[in-house]
């Protein structure tokens, strides 16, 4: 069973989490044995199997994955615990365990349908290459630290059988610090006496028993559909969900707030990456702030449903602490969720109803909904334009892909796009200035000499849409677009086809770094090959570096019997080839209640650009598809379709 087929796009946002990181590396995992050992809540634990077993379904790398439940006190581990309320577990003689809440059925079910997992048992524990611990890492702590012995001498019996371990503490072990003081990793730590033990433990079994180990202090943290300690995020979800009036208190301190997707990519960067036999921070980006900005960030993304009111307190609360986390960025951790964002998925997961597709409200200054309109009404224009001149032409890109997964725009999708064969193209070209309306232009490198984008761009006048490049470029029109396309033939065989490529790359490569007055990176070319590139990008003037660009993608226009294609203009050329049958015949399908062209093939289409082009982007990441840094729907700030 792949978690696609059972989990819900919140789970797969922070199952996929460490996958979705370009700076790791997995292959020297594969074939590893990972027991994950989890306190309290199993559900923290659940969120970490899961990014290992998306491993394997991504990348075969024959994962191995035990589940093992750690037990609070002697009494739990011999089932005795009924008063400990849903953090109770009972191992079973089968091997497996039971509880009060439903995740032992859930983790039941993964053993039974999936060879890479399964739940073991204090009475027999596993070796493994990586242990990782979830203590007490944002979860209640005992009233009694006493009864916490049980689970100290479960530690050590895991802790027996490991390569490397990575534990899992938080923001506790400072206790309340100094106002603008941001806590250090070795600072003086005089907080809860219990996680300074327990984190010693670990250290100090690590020389006993040799292994290596990290230590991973979290803020307070947050996750959709987990529940950790009801910390102040929690409290606050609680209150706009509920609509209820309420109050917080204002504490001119800061703390610092992460969310579970930054937690499990931390995990792996010291798997992978960072320092051993030592300690890190992990906060989220932009998110050690005051309750005074958590409470706007409500107010501002849920007005009508936020009542809660700050008041006055001369004492600090004590609500957590503010960690500095410059340790891991210095080895290359950049979190990537904003304690905004955090707020925002922990309140709309349980808000959105079954078959609603998640979609940060007010991305693109509240403007998105107008932009959809806009582009839509110039997309039946060029709609129009095609059919009277005959002019095929198929929606490309991610409106071809919102077409078919959305019937009309991807929700958090900025652009239109549109692609053509070459023959067709060069019609279009030929007539297309004079078909627009005069308040669209068309934007190409020979109709304006600022631009030098590969494609033709058609903008909307009076309007502004800059990306963080273009704008670099305030007197080339930066109105908003659709993009135009050409997909060109190339070579039948696959190493005429691969040397077209790398030409096409070259030279693409010369023209766009020259227009940003950027080097060359290497980029999988041999150095020698890059610094040729540089040297004739410096030396060579543009018109003519343009002309070479457009030969070279055009090199087999007039090839007979070619049977394959390539996305020698778009953002796909990388992908290599595919076969010129998949853009023949056009079919049409709905479009935002328009019937707008597809490629007959758009399910092999869409396979080869997107792979599985249903699953949509993690939720986390629905903010915008463009760097835009300059907005003005000018004219058009009222327009309806």
């Amino acid at each position: 069973m792949r978690l696609t087929e059972f989990l819900n796009e919140y789970e797969m946002d922070y199952a996929q989490s460490a996958l979705r990181d370009e700076k790791l590396s997995f292959s020297s995992l594969k074939g590893a044995a990972f027991l994950v050992a989890g306190d309290v809540n199993p559900a923290f634990s659940k969120a970490i199997l899961y990014d290992l077993l998306n491993l394997n379904d991504e990348k075969n790398l024959n994962v191995q994955t035990i589940y093992m439940p750690v037990f609070n006190s002697r009494e739990e581990r011999q089932g005795g615990a009924a008063e400990t309320g849903d953090a109770a577990w009972n191992v079973t003689a089968e091997g497996g365990c039971n509880a009060a809440s439903e995740e032992p059925e859930e983790f039941q079910m993964l053993a039974e349908s999936r060879k890479d997992f399964r739940v073991g048992t204090m009475e027999d524990v596993p070796k493994a290459d990586y242990v990782i611990l979830t203590g007490l890492c944002n979860q209640p702590l005992p009233e009694e630290p006493l009864s916490f012995a049980g689970t100290i001498e479960a530690y050590e019996r895991i802790l027996q059988a490991a390569k490397r371990v990575i534990f899992l503490s938080d923001y506790r072990v400072f206790g309340k610090v100094r106002k603008d003081y941001l806590a250090s990793e070795f600072e003086q730590a005089d907080g809860n006496t219990l996680l300074l033990t327990l984190e010693s433990l670990v250290a100090i079994y690590g020389k006993q028993y040799g292994y290596d180990y990290q230590i991973i202090r979290c803020g307070m943290a947050a996750g959709a559909g987990i529940e950790f300690d009801h910390n102040l995020l929690y409290r606050l979800a609680d209150a706009v969900c509920g609509g209820e009036e309420s109050e917080i208190i204002r504490s001119s301190s800061k703390y610092s707030f992460v969310y579970v997707n930054d937690i499990i990519r931390m995990i792996f960067y010291c798997l992978l990456k960072l320092e051993k036999n030592t300690v890190f921070h992990v906060a989220g980006r932009e998110s050690t702030v005051t309750t005074g900005e958590l409470v706007e960030y409500l107010y501002q993304n849920f007005p009508q449903q936020t009542r809660i009111n700050l008041v006055y307190n001369r004492e600090d609360p004590g609500y957590g602490t503010a960690l500095n986390c410059e340790k891991a960025a210095i080895f290359g951790f950049e979190p990537k969720v904003s304690v905004e964002d955090a707020l925002i998925l922990l309140i709309k997961s349980r808000q959105t109803k079954p078959g609603e597709v998640f979609v940060f409200d007010g991305s693109y200054q509240g403007k998105l909904a107008q932009i959809h309109d806009l582009l839509l009404a110039y997309l039946l224009e060029i709609d129009r334009i095609c059919k009277k001149h005959g002019i095929k032409y198929f929606l490309a890109g991610g409106t071809l892909l919102g077409a078919i997964r959305h019937h009309g725009f991807i929700p958090w999708d900025d652009d239109a796009d549109v692609m053509m064969l070459r023959d067709d193209y060069e019609k279009f070209l030929k007539i297309i200035a004079q078909e627009l309306p005069p308040n669209m232009k068309v934007q190409t490198p020979r109709t304006e000499r600022g631009n030098h984008n590969v494609f033709t761009k058609i903008r909307i006048d009076n309007t502004l849409f800059a990306t963080k490049f273009t704008g670099q470029f305030p007197a080339m029109h930066n109105g908003i677009f659709i993009d135009v396309v050409c997909h060109d033939q190339t070579a039948n065989s696959r190493w005429g086809q691969r040397l077209h490529l790398l030409a096409t790359l070259a030279t693409r490569s010369m023209v766009f770094n020259k227009w940003g007055g950027t080097p060359i990176d290497t980029d999988g070319f041999p150095k020698l090959f890059v610094g040729m590139g540089n040297f004739a990008k410096k030396h060579l003037p543009m018109r003519f570096l343009e002309w070479l660009q457009e030969r070279t993608i055009a090199f087999f226009a007039r090839k007979r019997n070619a049977k394959y294609l390539y996305d020698g203009m778009g953002r796909n050329l990388r992908r290599g080839s595919f076969p010129k049958e998949w853009l023949g015949d056009a079919v049409y399908v709905d479009f935002e209640g328009c019937k707008l062209p597809v490629p007959r093939e758009y399910d092999r289409y869409l396979t080869y650009l997107y792979g599985d082009y249903m699953q949509m982007i993690p939720v986390s990441e629905r903010r915008m598809s463009h760097s835009i840094v300059w907005l003005d729907l000018g004219e058009y700030s009222g327009f309806r379709l």
